[in-house]
């Protein structure tokens, strides 16, 4: 941006050098599985989700890493440092891996992960101090039971804490889809990206840019999928159908097939479109 090519070369050749070194030191070839600094298998659900999010994993490791990273949350089995049972579709990150958790998953196509583990009732989810009463994110799962009340938990207890409340976000670029272009920064240009799965039925989310509110609301019907994206004025979009089969109504835009999704360029304004899943 500022015209120093020579020192962003440089940054980019360390960076890649960065990279390789990371492969080589914390995967093990042979399975996929992460290690720590001692080079014994780590295998957790955080040493999994930061490195990925980051896009930190060589191509090579990939496919491994991804499937370790699913088994951690689908095969999630032991005890926490509690002494609680851990069961699949269950969090066992912490204050650094949470907000990474569901956002790697989506960003690599493990989306039926991601809303299952979302949707979880189970301790420790996100849900679950919703099932003991809960109106806000604690940054102990168990807080407050119904069944031991709050049982000694809270010496260190936040009862509205944001680093667990990281969902947020998650919810913002995947379930909503509402996703800036780092090509065009400020959501001059934004990428509108519904990630629709898990047992919702309605969605509707809306972002404040500094051009106007980007918006967008999704509703399943069966198979059928209706959206409704809004779209600042002097701004522009990329509207992306994900998993898309056909497209039944499309407000005058016209898609083009992707990999997993079919997606138009919009310009400001706002679009009713209808799609099969």
């Amino acid at each position: 941006v500022m015209g120093d090519t020579d020192k962003a070369e440089s940054y980019r050749e360390t960076a890649a050098t960065a990279r390789e070194a990371w492969n080589e030191f914390f995967i093990d070839p042979d399975t996929g599985k992460t290690k720590n600094t001692k080079g014994e298998i780590q295998d957790t659900q955080a040493s999994y989700a930061t490195p990925l999010r980051f896009h930190v994993v060589s191509d090579e490791n990939l496919e491994k890493v991804l499937e370790n990273y699913n088994a951690t949350i689908a095969e999630a089995s032991g005890e926490d440092s509690d002494g609680m049972p851990i069961v699949p579709y269950t969090l066992t990150t912490g204050f650094n891996a949470t907000g990474n958790l569901l956002n790697a998953l989506s960003d690599y196509g493990l989306n039926d992960t991601a809303y299952k583990l979302f949707e979880s009732t189970d301790y420790a989810s996100w849900l679950y101090p919703v099932t003991q009463g809960a109106t806000s994110i604690w940054e102990r799962w168990n807080g407050y039971t119904n069944e031991l009340g709050f049982n000694g938990n809270n010496s260190m207890n936040s009862f509205n804490h944001y680093a667990y409340g990281a969902i947020g976000e998650w919810m913002y670029r995947a379930m909503a889809g509402i996703e800036a272009d780092l090509e065009h920064p400020g959501f001059k240009h934004a990428i509108l990206y519904p990630r629709i799965g898990g047992n919702l039925k309605y969605t509707a989310g809306k972002y404040h840019s500094i051009y106007g509110d980007v918006g967008v609301k999704w509703e399943v019907q069966g198979k059928q999928i209706t959206l409704t994206v809004q779209i600042p004025v002097n701004t522009t979009a990329e509207i992306r159908l994900d998993q898309a089969k056909a497209v039944l109504e499309s407000d005058g835009l016209t898609f083009t097939r992707e990999a997993d999704y079919m997606a138009a360029e919009a310009g400001s304004g706002t679009y009713h479109i209808a799609f099969e899943q």
